[in-house]
């Protein structure tokens, strides 16, 4: 199929789940009855032909599909997704892709190997969250080299399997966190923007599940109605300038009053 006949994707990122042992940031730590709502919504909808839950891989290489592509994605590789995550989607008979940062793996809270290879058992994706999920911004170019390098040889090593995307930790990247994901070998950089992903786009647009977000919100996405991605990109692109410099300032961060679980106007790392 040719790039120009392929549909856009809705892609959906995903972090922490209830049950994770450490979890990620409250903001980002999705209920296991919220995830299944969404897995029941997203099976109605493919049933209904209106969607279709597909690989990353799947959508990128072309393979066809009816109804909107939908994509769904894991970043920080935290324990959770082995033993909430993956059970779920095997019952749904959904393609995930899993974005691991190396250096976590195996500690307290994170997936270990055994894991890992739980998720590629399954026919799950993996990807490259960086290894030690820093902000990629903060490194010379020689040093992020290294940290994509390390990251893309010890998955594709361990788990024995191409890695071709990588997503950037925070959603922080410019043009050299660009060009360096390109130079590693990675066929695109998953951002944290939402919206649309294009098809064989070199950037991929990803939305963001946050702690409050609905089976009702997810279908608004789902539905593609004018406007529903207005306000994530408008808050997106608000709240970008502020991330940067508190990533970038730790003397900042030290002042930085957490926001409550659940606050909407969380941005979406």
């Amino acid at each position: 199929m040719a790039a120009s006949t392929l549909a856009p994707a809705l892609m959906l990122l995903y972090h922490g789940l209830e049950r994770a042992q450490q979890p990620c940031d409250a903001r980002f730590t999705l209920s296991c009855a919220a995830f299944y709502d969404h897995l029941w919504l997203l099976r109605r909808r493919q049933q209904r032909g209106e969607i279709t839950v597909v690989s990353l891989a799947s959508w990128w290489q072309g393979k066809a599909c009816q109804g909107r592509p939908v994509v769904l994605c894991f970043d920080d590789g935290r324990s959770s997704d082995a033993e909430v995550a993956l059970p779920a989607l095997v019952k749904f008979g959904m393609p995930a892709s899993f974005f691991l940062s190396t250096a976590h793996i195996g500690k307290p809270g994170y997936l270990t190997w055994n894991g890992v290879e739980a998720l590629r058992r399954a026919g799950m994706g993996i990807e490259s969250h960086g290894h030690d999920h820093r902000p990629f911004t903060q490194f010379p170019a020689a040093v992020l080299a290294e940290q994509l390098r390390t990251s893309r040889h010890m998955l594709q090593d361990h788990a024995g399997t191409p890695v071709h995307f990588l997503a950037a930790p925070y959603g922080l990247w410019n043009r050299h966190v660009f060009r360096a994901a390109l130079q590693a070998g990675f066929s695109a950089l998953c951002t944290s923007h939402p919206g649309l992903a294009s098809p064989r786009a070199p950037r991929l647009a990803r939305n963001g599940i946050l702690a409050h977000t609905s089976a009702r919100q997810l279908q608004r996405w789902l539905a593609g109605r004018p406007g529903s991605f207005v306000w994530p990109i408008s808050r997106d692109y608000l709240l970008w300038t502020p991330k940067y410099i508190l990533m970038h300032c730790p003397s900042l961060r030290q002042h930085v009053v957490p926001l409550p679980a659940g606050d909407h106007s969380a941005s979406t790392f």
